[in-house]
């Protein structure tokens, strides 16, 4: 995501206009970039819930102690802590 700088050489007047028409841009760049990061993070989170989980949950219920492990880890990471 670059500016194009010449775009802001005014010759006369004020650059205002123009400044203001690349900032919406940018804004609106990194708002499309946001939704779909968060998007992303919801989906994943949700595979992980759904899929994972149940399965770490099941190995270590047959005393898979590394299982245990990684869904101590993954709870942590899932809330945050």
């Amino acid at each position: 995501m670059s500016t194009d700088f010449a775009r802001l050489n005014c010759t006369k007047g004020c650059c205002l206009d123009k400044v203001k028409f690349l900032a919406e841009k940018v804004f609106n760049e990194q708002d499309d970039m946001y939704n779909n990061l968060a998007e992303e993070n919801i989906e994943l989170g949700n595979f992980v819930v759904d899929h994972i989980m149940p399965y770490l949950e099941a190995r270590s219920q047959s005393s898979d102690h590394r299982a245990q492990d990684l869904l101590i880890e993954l709870m942590h990471l899932l809330r945050g802590v």
